[in-house]
């Protein structure tokens, strides 16, 4: 059996820790779920409730907020410390179900617990890393992947730099992408005709990162220019209050804000908005995107994406199948509107050509068969 762990769950931004937990157990997988916190609403689409370390509610690091940097290693004894409760739950779980393989959704706390009771009760474990927990990492590479048996890396941007940073671990390194779950995101019968009022969609966090203040200049932006536009926000996050607060009076009825919205309404309102708008930025400290599910499943349901050149976006948004964007270059971008407006077929070209590489290259289901042979052949192999 594996014990599968996760931060706070569930939560709905990390639609592919759901999606991965449902393809794990239909390959049949054994599975323990267990959540260092309980997050808000029920499991997604008929998931159990996993096993919860604590019922605290998630919170910040507890070195955060200090004015002078504070060594990994330090935080690492730190965070063990505030976690104590979790380190004791996991261990009593480890002891109870006698796992052969502990695996850490995440390279942060889940990856931390995962570790440090993998190394006190002589246990094998393996670890995911993502974006912000590999690109900006808060504790000690040693002690976090040095006894690990296996790092798994989601995109190639942070693959490649967790390699240059970990070379020794090199061996022990594999690149999986997320991926659909194909059968849920079908391809839309459709073509590229927007009507007098381009509806544009942002899906994501509301954080500096996704750059959603991008989006609304954009908004205003097209307005000027006599393109009548609305925008869509589905999202929630500490950014919120300040973008709404960026939204001049004349513009209001031009963005609405949808709040957090279940995968099944996602899909609905991407079914009926004209493009995508992934407008993200590469922040001050390293952290950057992956490539966004939601990127992915706009590609899948056919609906033109246009994005940012950063992170991992363009492994998926390329020339041929989206649109590469400076969204600071107001100018430019608006110009890119106006070309797909007036060269439709070409975007129909796009969104057919981005469907084709999701098929080849994101399909779920044949990606976590690589994820399902790795951790059962680390589960065969003797220590």
């Amino acid at each position: 059996m594996i014990l599968y762990i996760t931060g706070t769950f569930p939560a709905w931004s990390e639609t592919f820790i759901a999606q991965e937990l449902r393809l794990l157990a239909a390959a049949g997988v054994p599975l323990l779920h267990v959540a260092v916190h309980r997050g808000s609403g029920s499991p997604p689409d008929g998931l159990p409730e996993p096993v919860y370390l604590t019922d605290d509610q998630p919170g910040n690091d507890s070195s955060r907020g200090l004015s002078l940097p504070i060594p990994k290693i330090v935080r690492r004894q730190m965070t063990l410390r505030r976690h104590s409760a979790a380190v004791q739950r996991l261990t009593e779980l480890v002891d109870e179900h006698r796992p052969t393989l502990l695996y850490a959704a995440f390279a942060d706390l889940p990856g931390l617990l995962a570790a440090h009771v993998a190394h006190t009760c002589a246990s094998r474990y393996a670890i995911s890393v993502h974006a912000r927990d590999a690109l900006v990492p808060k504790f000690d590479d040693q002690f976090l992947y040095g006894a690990a048996e296996s790092v798994f890396v989601c995109n190639q941007r942070v693959h490649d730099a967790f390699v240059h940073r970990c070379p020794d671990y090199l061996g022990k390194t594999q690149l999986v992408h997320h991926g659909l779950d194909l059968e849920r995101w079908p391809m839309a019968d459709t073509t590229f005709d927007p009507g007098p009022l381009v509806n544009l969609l942002f899906v994501g966090r509301l954080v500096e990162k996704k750059g959603v203040d991008r989006a609304i200049t954009l908004v205003g932006a097209l307005h000027e220019a006599d393109v009548a536009a609305r925008l869509k926000i589905i999202g929630d996050g500490p950014e919120r209050d300040a973008c709404q607060a960026m939204v001049p009076a004349g513009l209001q009825d031009a963005v609405e804000w949808c709040g957090v919205r279940p995968p099944a309404e996602v899909a609905a309102h991407m079914a009926a908005a004209d493009l995508l708008l992934a407008p993200s930025r590469r922040l001050a400290d390293g952290d950057t995107e992956g490539i966004p599910n939601v990127i992915l499943e706009a590609m899948a349901s056919g609906l033109p994406v246009v994005a940012s050149n950063v992170g991992s976006i363009t492994e998926a948004v390329r020339e041929d199948t989206g649109y590469v964007i400076d969204p600071d270059d107001v100018g430019a971008t608006i110009n890119c509107l106006a070309g797909m407006l007036a060269n439709r077929a070409a975007v129909d070209c796009k969104r057919y050509a981005a469907r084709q590489l999701i098929e080849t290259r994101f399909d779920a289901g044949r990606l976590i068969q690589l994820k399902v042979e790795r951790l059962l052949r680390n589960q065969q192999e003797p220590r």
